[in-house]
């Protein structure tokens, strides 16, 4: 392999096996009070340390530290420390090391060390963001432990074990921007008024385009262009174009994916599975193509689903609950904005409930065994009633009875009254009992009295 090489390119492989044999500790005697430089204008200015190794053209100038790496035109410039704060408020300077890059114009102005850059363009202008002393003056802090592999990715980033893999990604990354000791006064730059950053820790980038212009720590992006314009902590986007701060929200609680905004995702701890999936709020989950959680909380979860309402669920393809603590149960199911309600279907789409138990206490749902038995009890009990003999024959003295049988609605009954006038004829003492075929027997008596005079015989 070797002899295959052109002469540039067998002068970077040479760099490369005796910064890999420093780099792992293997015969050190080699690596120690020396630094290394290959071709043009490389590791020419400003190198100080020992163990540093520079192959390439313009490479390696202005390093200060050890044991650090570039390799191709251009890489690994102006690589030096940082400060961190003691605990008397004192910035004390930390010298870099250990930092490594390969590509055209890589690992550039790096402040921190074991910092990783491979791909053009990529890896520069990587510090720990910047910290307040004792006196309130803002000092640069080490970024350590990035990693940035991909053309043009993990620039402009703050803070420490990011990391950006896919070309354009994790680019523009901190921990959000520092205020004075009042914790009101923004820190800016003396020369331009820009914010000072402070450090995000431990944001992951994975796919082309993505993690970037993220404000915070913890937050992770696989897939291409996701998890773009955050500011937030614990925020996971996977999948293509997922999580990313562009969207607009529709009256009736749909959304729309606008990359034309700029507002940011300001929330903590969401989860956004599925390509262009979104999750906005504290604690939203959306999983699904399109799924977008904006309640605070909400989960979403089908392919276009929605929850846009305060605690609302939403789960099927297409689903939408915007109502406040309501949930849209299957695929174009909508709550239609109503609060404390459970939708399992839309206007046009509506579902059957199947297997559900008898319904036990005040609040519980009721089956259709249960209301067929309070139907039948009503039918039955109005045939029951219907089956008892009002009205006797008016003969003083003399005890009538009667037997009826009646029906309503399916329901069959039958029932029988006795009745007697009293010698007089003023007096009525009467009671019946009737019995429909799927009710409890219905007993009644009753008194009457002739207010007026008696009839004329």
């Amino acid at each position: 392999m070797y002899k295959k090489l052109g002469k540039f390119s067998k002068v970077i492989f040479v760099a490369l096996v005796i910064g890999s044999v420093c780099a792992l500790g293997f015969v050190p005697q080699i690596c120690q009070a020396a630094n290394y430089a290959y071709g043009p204008y490389t590791g020419m200015w400003g190198v100080t340390g020992d163990g540093n190794l520079a192959a390439g053209v313009g490479d390696g100038n202005h390093v200060t530290g050890n044991d650090n790496i570039a390799v191709g035109k251009h890489s690994g410039d102006h690589v030096d420390g940082a400060y961190t704060i003691d605990n008397t408020g004192t910035a004390v300077f930390v010298p870099e090391s250990n930092d490594i890059a390969a590509g055209d114009h890589v690992g550039n102005h790096v402040h921190g060390s074991n910092n990783v850059a491979l791909g053009n363009e990529s890896g520069n202008h990587v510090s720990g963001g910047y910290v307040l002393d004792g006196s309130g003056v803002a000092w640069r802090a080490p970024g350590d432990g990035n990693i940035a592999s991909g053309n043009g990715s993990g620039n402009d980033v703050a803070g420490s074990l990011n990391v950006a893999s896919g070309n354009g990604s994790g680019n523009s990354v901190n921990g959000g921007y520092l205020f004075a000791a009042d914790g009101v006064t923004p820190v800016v730059s003396s020369y331009n008024n820009d914010p000072r950053p402070v450090a995000g820790v431990g944001n992951i980038a994975s796919g082309n385009g993505s993690g970037n212009v993220v404000s915070g720590n913890g937050n992770m992006a696989l897939g291409s262009y996701s998890g773009n314009n955050v500011a937030g902590n614990n925020n996971i986007a996977m999948g293509n174009n997922s999580g990313n701060g562009q969207f607009t929200i529709n009256s009736d609680g749909t959304v729309s994916v606008d990359p034309t905004t700029q507002t940011p995702l300001t929330a903590n701890n969401t989860i956004a599975i599925g390509n262009s999936a979104l999750a906005v709020s504290n604690d939203d989950i959306a999983i699904g193509h399109n799924a977008f959680a904006w309640g605070d909380p909400a989960v979403a979860i089908g392919s276009g689903s929605s929850a846009t309402g305060h605690d609302s669920v939403a789960i099927g393809t297409n689903a939408n609950s915007y109502g406040y603590n309501s949930v849209a149960l299957g695929a174009n199911s909508s709550d239609g904005g109503r609060p404390n309600t459970v939708s399992v279907g839309s206007p046009g789409n509506e579902r059957t409930i199947s297997n559900v138990a008898n319904g036990v206490f005040g609040t519980d749902a009721a089956n259709m065994n249960q209301l067929r038995r309070v139907s039948h009890g009503l039918t039955g009990g109005i045939a029951a009633a219907a089956a008892q003999m009002n009205v006797m024959p008016y003969v003083p003295g003399v005890f009538a009875v009667a037997l009826d049988g009646a029906s309503y609605d399916g329901q069959g009954a039958f029932g029988a009254t006795i009745s007697r006038w009293d010698c007089g004829g003023r007096w009525n003492l009467n009671a019946g009992v009737s019995y429909g075929f799927s009710n409890t027997p219905i007993f009644r008596g009753g008194v009457t009295v002739l207010l007026g005079p008696l009839p004329a015989k």
